[in-house]
């Protein structure tokens, strides 16, 4: 077992983490970081990381310097400017049409009527469409490590006090719209029939650690704890943080360049916001294929949670990642340079217990 350092000594850390996840529902997001987006988008990749599993939790791991630098670069070529911010947003605006239209056609099959090989055409299909989703988000994504310090430095400039600072910074970058967990919320206050309102958020408990079916019951018992002026309040609370926007502006006069880093700062939110919700719609969908792959060859499907999307359509067409299964066990991880590095058992423990954080005093 190697026990090296994947980051310098004095490295400070970002870390994600421990939280809810299993590697089987993350993976096409590293697939798009580390695979895709270098052949897609110029300028600095995702920096080198380091990414443990263990017992249905993940820890993700920076460099934070480098994270910032990256970030930084990443959010000043493609996030800032409004024009190539639209363009990526309008890209994936067509990747979600597309892969909307893959879940309708699938909602309408009957998947265990279909041979292996009709299965891993779909499973591939499926795939392709979950990484051109996600492709057009990553430059926001990595821009999100750098853009709030940027905008930190700027304001600064204009404001002294390091706690009216640190409230205008909140002020700015806070988003504008209702979360998808509001939308539903409004919905759920005006419905009248409740099966239609479960098969519209039938989603709403799914995670990056799995599915969760939702009987109508979860929303009539919640319908009953919630405000029928709910919209109202939450469009109040909306216009107050506008309000508040232009009254941080008036007041210390900031520069149209403030204006529009906090702008696109509290865009890529919203986005990131709405993307939250065809995430956990399209796992529903991942689930129904993980079942397919567990049912015909006699996995364990736990087990299958702890392999990529890629590796279960590898066990479809035959081509033998039992072994890998078995071996892999409940806590592993890779670290991701320009290459993916799987660590075995031992050093997946040794860097889980010195960077998670847990069982430490």
């Amino acid at each position: 077992m190697r026990q090296f350092s994947p980051f310098t000594i004095e490295a400070e850390i970002f870390k994600r983490g421990p939280i809810p996840c299993r590697y089987f529902y993350l993976s096409e997001f590293e697939d798009a970081i580390f695979k895709k987006y270098t052949e897609n988008f110029s300028g600095r990749r995702w920096p080198n990381s380091l990414v443990l599993f263990n017992n249905r939790k993940m820890l993700w791991l920076n460099d934070d310097h480098e994270l910032k630098q990256a970030g930084k670069d990443i959010f000043l070529t493609y996030i800032l400017p409004l024009n190539v911010r639209n363009k990526l947003r309008e890209q994936w605006n067509e990747a979600v049409k597309k892969l909307t239209a893959f879940e309708n056609k699938i909602s309408d099959l009957y998947l265990k009527d279909l041979s292996d090989k009709e299965i891993s055409e779909l499973y591939n299909e499926f795939y392709g469409l979950i990484i051109e989703f996600w492709l057009p988000t990553i430059p926001g994504e990595l821009g999100s490590h750098g853009s709030h310090a940027f905008l930190y430095e700027k304001l600064s400039e204009y404001i002294k006090d390091e706690a009216e600072l640190t409230a205008a910074m909140d002020i700015l970058t806070a988003p504008e719209e209702f979360s998808i967990y509001q939308e539903e919320e409004i919905d759920l206050a005006r419905a009248k029939d409740l099966d239609k309102h479960a098969r519209k958020y039938f989603w709403l408990k799914n995670g990056y650690n799995g599915t969760e079916e939702l009987a109508v019951n979860f929303f009539s018992q919640r319908k009953k704890e919630i405000s029928v002026n709910i919209k109202d309040l939450l469009e109040e609370r909306l216009l107050g943080i506008k309000n508040k926007k232009r009254k941080l502006v008036k007041k210390f006069q900031l520069s149209k360049e403030v204006k529009d880093i906090a702008k696109a700062i509290s865009d890529w939110t919203q986005w990131q916001n709405c993307r939250s919700k065809y995430v956990l719609i399209y796992i529903f969908y991942k689930e129904l294929f993980l079942k397919e792959v567990a049912r015909r060859f006699n996995y364990n499907i736990d087990l299958l949670r702890n392999c990529s999307a890629r590796e279960n359509i590898q066990i479809l067409d035959r081509r033998g990642v039992h072994l890998l299964i078995e071996k892999r066990g409940n806590i592993f991880g890779f670290f991701m340079d320009s290459l993916k590095h799987e660590l075995d058992t031992g050093e997946a423990q040794f860097y889980w217990e010195n960077y998670s954080g847990e069982n430490k005093l």
